[in-house]
């Protein structure tokens, strides 16, 4: 879809009505074994690792706020909140996100509402957690369990937790494609972006500060024994605050999840539809039942390594290192050969979405900075 500018006399190229997925623009501009395959590969490894995140998640969480199987057993709980997980994600993953909105707007408001909450009542949370601990006001301080402002030695398992936190680059087309004025899509990814960094990162320095060590995996988790100290003095409605609080922090990450999963599972699932039927993908799309097994395939395998392997932080570093080369390479690449290939053809390389950053130099060197860092992290992964 073309439109003109009155402001330029360059021909400017807007997203149009038809979806293209990731891997079929790799399989256009890089090829079909080197494009296609490799990032399908790439991608099936990191969404597969996501969704197996996920469903640690729910059942970790679900278990520890609600025990109420097999007489409190955690293993039990953890089995049976991992099949309510599968019941209620699965069924999401089959439809498309269109039929979503409503529960992603809700969903939005609610993360805005936990990290505030985290944030502002993680220092009485740390009190609680010694309380639960028997630990004594004096007999223990901050400093024990402080964590290092700098530990170069875990750079390898944090940088990609890092990475892992910020991606949805595989997911743009699926999300860009229900906006109806995509001249706006620039302005949404790039809030998004900024967004998510201060985020993420002021509530990793809060909490990293207030817990230390004793910060959990799921930090969530550490909500668990929130407001049990000087109970006998509150009122009934400081109380209620308090119990409100640490149930929504346990409950929601799992409750958020839900939303979540079908995201990366439609990506996923639509990805290899199209690698399976390549230039025919348009014939199928509308095929509903040939979508669902894409999507089942997709979506019921990780649920299943999630009951086996449940340590959060083993699946979310490895997760991390394919998307180096999802972040940084492909995309490098993409705009690289489609850059090349139009000004090959004598169409305008400039486009509706160009920035200050759309430059060849600074793609290769993206390209290479995530090539080096995947084997960088990997190998130190591998070391341990």
């Amino acid at each position: 879809k073309k439109t003109s500018s009155s402001q330029s006399s360059s021909t400017k190229y807007l997203v149009g009505e038809r979806k293209f997925e990731i891997n079929a623009l790799c399989r256009v501009f890089l090829g079909k074994r080197f494009g296609l395959h490799l990032y399908t590969f790439f991608l099936s490894i990191y969404v597969y690792c996501t969704l197996w995140a996920y469903t640690s998640v729910f059942a970790s969480a679900m278990s520890k706020a609600l025990p109420v199987f097999d007489n409190g057993d955690p293993d039990g709980n953890y089995l049976w909140y991992a099949v309510i997980f599968a019941v209620l994600v699965v069924p999401l993953s089959c439809m498309e996100l269109n039929e979503q909105v409503a529960m992603q707007v809700f969903l939005t408001g609610c993360r805005f509402l936990m990290v505030f909450l985290m944030v502002f009542t993680s220092a009485e949370c740390a009190q609680s957690n010694d309380a639960a601990a028997g630990i004594g006001e004096g007999e223990d301080s901050h400093d024990d369990y402080a964590a290092p402002l700098f530990n170069l030695s875990g750079l390898h398992h944090s940088i990609p937790i890092l990475v892992f936190a910020t991606i949805y680059h595989h997911s743009i087309p699926g999300l860009a494609h229900p906006v109806a004025d995509k001249r706006e899509l620039n302005g949404i990814f790039r809030a998004t972006t900024i967004f998510s960094s201060i985020a993420y990162g002021f509530i990793g320095i809060t909490l990293g500060y207030v817990f230390g060590t004793r910060i959990a995996d799921s930090a969530n988790l550490n909500w668990k024994d929130f407001g049990i100290i000087e109970r006998e003095g509150r009122s009934d409605a400081m109380l209620w605050f308090a119990d409100s609080v640490s149930f929504f922090v346990l409950c929601f990450p799992a409750i958020d999840v839900v939303s979540a999963f079908p995201l990366n599972a439609i990506t996923l699932g639509n990805n290899l539809m199209g690698m399976a039927f390549g230039r025919k993908i348009h014939e199928v799309e509308k095929n509903r039942l040939v979508v669902i097994q894409f999507r089942l395939l997709a979506s019921i395998p990780p649920i299943l390594l999630g009951i086996l392997v449940r340590e959060l932080g083993t699946i979310t570093g490895y997760a991390g290192t394919t998307a180096f080369i999802m972040t940084f390479t492909f995309p490098s690449l993409l705009y690289i050969r489609s850059r090349r290939k139009a000004i090959a053809k004598k169409f305008d390389s400039i486009t509706y979405y160009t920035t200050f950053a759309s430059n060849e130099i600074y793609a290769i060197a993206l390209c290479w900075f995530g090539i080096g860092m995947f084997v960088f992290v990997t190998t130190l992964l591998i070391r341990g």
